[in-house]
């Protein structure tokens, strides 16, 4: 696995887990810290990701352009939803905060299952089936998780500190575009 894969991995774990840190967040503010928040976030996180890693392993049988399109397209609906997310979590939870939290967690899962398209796919079209595969997919998914515990951090520590919600959700975004045109 290359360099440059290994470096889309890290970023894509990076910010996947600043976008959770940041769900995180805002769900606190919006519920006034409800402990509830915490399993419901995490549990629609994590299926999301596992769904769009699923959907990722199907592609194995698609040409390249088939797949990079979908990886594009899915990648584009995470940075959307991930946009939206703050914007449409205060409007919607003006009307109603049941409604609210329901719509908040359909855009994580969105984001999340979207994101979760990436390391599949950099696993399924970088390594090849050979004796080495194994540490190939080692490398990739150090790299990973790497990025996963440097984006928590960032975003938990120093970003949150910094920038406030909106601060966040506009940096997250930005990030975002520029790691799914890279990926792309």
């Amino acid at each position: 696995v290359d360099a440059l894969k290994r470096y889309r991995a890290f970023n894509g774990g990076a910010l996947t887990l600043a976008y959770e840190v940041f769900f995180f967040r805002v769900a606190f503010f919006m519920t006034g810290s409800n402990v509830a928040a915490f399993p419901a976030i995490l549990a629609v996180f994590l299926i999301g990701i596992a769904g769009g890693a699923r959907e990722s392993g199907r592609w194995r049988a698609k040409a390249a352009d088939e797949a990079v399109t979908r990886l594009a397209r899915g990648l584009a609906l995470g940075v959307v939803a991930g946009l939206l997310f703050l914007p449409a979590l205060r409007w919607i939870c003006e009307l109603n905060d049941r409604i609210g939290m329901g719509a908040g967690l359909l855009l994580i899962f969105v984001t999340a299952r979207n994101w979760g398209l990436l390391l599949p796919y950099l696993a399924m079209r970088s390594i090849a089936a050979d004796d080495r595969a194994g540490r190939r997919l080692s490398y990739l998914y150090l790299a990973n998780i790497l990025g996963a515990a440097a984006g928590s951090i960032l975003t938990g520590f120093i970003l949150a500190d910094l920038a406030g919600l909106r601060g966040m959700a506009l940096t997250l975004g930005i990030a975002a575009v520029l790691l799914a045109a890279l990926a792309i």
